[in-house]
């Protein structure tokens, strides 16, 4: 165990540097159905999965030409619940995995060792120094273009003091989630250590009890911004950490989650459905709640036994973006919030090999990339505070 490596794993970087780089990509462009009839994907959606018994009907699908199937299909893969939206869900397994790395390595046991002032000052250094910055710039962006263009762009509401940034961009719910996890990570963490079982089901339930009681709400908002519904993730985040360290990483009650969960992905992104089962999901989460954690396991698990160990010519770049990814984060969250995202319309995975298309694509990806990459290196190297202790 004392042989691992748990301070700088490359896999770690490259699987980080994969999913900013689907951030970026994702909020420039947009998936747009192209069906002669709008209603087409919803009927044939509802007549696929029949609610009265809750099962596929087959005779249905036979009686669809192989021109809808490929519209029907086409849709799923191209919305790509099994990756893209599994990002946000895949930045925070990983968080919790090397937190959980970093906490048995310093062998913490009690509360206050996670609470210490070198912790404290360790993540305010690491976390919330890089976010103030882009804070104070994204605010004087807003403010400038506001004065020279009318364009209402700022949102100074209470928002921000739960994390978000003045000027809202996609994906701006991972900032608050990042904060929360600082505060409630150790004590997931020790009460796994202290009964790995009843912290599972104690997780499980709360995120479940999360989607039961989001019904009832009347925006939704508290949803995107609680982590509550992220704990199964956060929770198995720190099962693969000790597996990694025990090199048990093909662990059959995992890999058969992680294959239940890939079912489910396809089947509330296939037929759009809010309603599987009985159970009434919120449709543009239900990729991210507690039935797709297996499938975000999987993805890490995978990413740990199969991505590159040794750095090379062809990871290192990869890897690098990998270790800035919540600087680029941060940039785009600006960069989308200000010159919008989803500009990029497609309709099938074709659409995007055009020569404009690529184009539209590698122009705004360049600038957020090496825009988050210099403000990395520039924090790095400690340009904007101090590094404190080694915590």
């Amino acid at each position: 165990m004392d042989s691992k490596n748990t301070s700088d794993i490359l896999q770690i970087d490259l699987l980080k540097g994969l999913a900013i780089i689907s951030v970026v990509i994702g909020h420039i462009v947009a998936y747009q159905v192209l069906l002669t009839n709008p209603q087409v994907l919803t009927t044939v959606s509802n007549q696929i999965l029949t609610p009265e018994v809750n099962q596929i009907n087959f005779n249905f699908i036979n009686s669809l030409s192989i021109g809808s199937l490929a519209q029907v299909f086409t849709h799923w893969i191209t919305y790509s619940a099994l990756l893209t939206q599994q990002v946000v869900p895949l930045f925070i397994m990983i968080m919790s995995f090397n937190l959980s790395l970093s906490f048995s390595r310093r062998k913490y046991y009690k509360l206050e060792q996670f609470f210490s002032k070198i912790q404290i000052k360790n993540k305010i250094r690491r976390f919330f120094v890089p976010f103030l910055i882009v804070f104070f710039i994204s605010l004087i962006i807003g403010i400038l273009i506001e004065l020279t263009t009318n364009r209402q762009i700022l949102n100074l509401n209470f928002r921000l003091l739960m994390g978000y940034l003045p000027i809202n961009g996609p994906g701006a719910y991972f900032i608050p989630l990042i904060i929360q996890m600082i505060v409630l990570f150790p004590l997931l963490y020790l009460f796994y250590r202290y009964n790995r079982n009843a912290c599972i089901l104690v997780g499980f339930v709360l995120a479940f009890a999360c989607e039961i009681f989001n019904q009832f709400g009347t925006n939704g908002i508290w949803y995107d911004d609680s982590l509550v519904r992220f704990f199964p993730h956060i929770i198995l985040g720190i099962w693969i950490s000790d597996l990694y360290l025990e090199s048990q990483l093909k662990n059959k009650f995992l890999m058969l989650f992680g294959v239940l969960s890939g079912i489910y992905l396809i089947s509330v992104s296939q037929f759009e459905s809010g309603i599987l089962w009985g159970i009434h999901f919120v449709p543009y989460t239900a990729d991210q709640n507690l039935f797709a954690s297996g499938w975000t396991a999987m993805l890490l698990i995978i990413g740990l036994m199969y991505l590159p160990k040794v750095k090379n010519i062809f990871t290192y770049p990869l890897a690098l973006i990998g270790k800035a990814t919540y600087h680029i984060y941060l940039v785009q969250i600006v960069y989308f919030g200000v010159w919008g995202g989803f500009g990029l319309k497609y309709h099938t995975f074709i659409d995007l090999f055009s020569i404009n298309n690529i184009i539209m694509i590698a122009i705004p990806f360049s600038i957020v990339v090496l825009i988050g990459l210099g403000f990395y290196e520039l924090d790095n190297n400690n340009f904007f505070c101090k590094k404190s202790g080694n915590g």
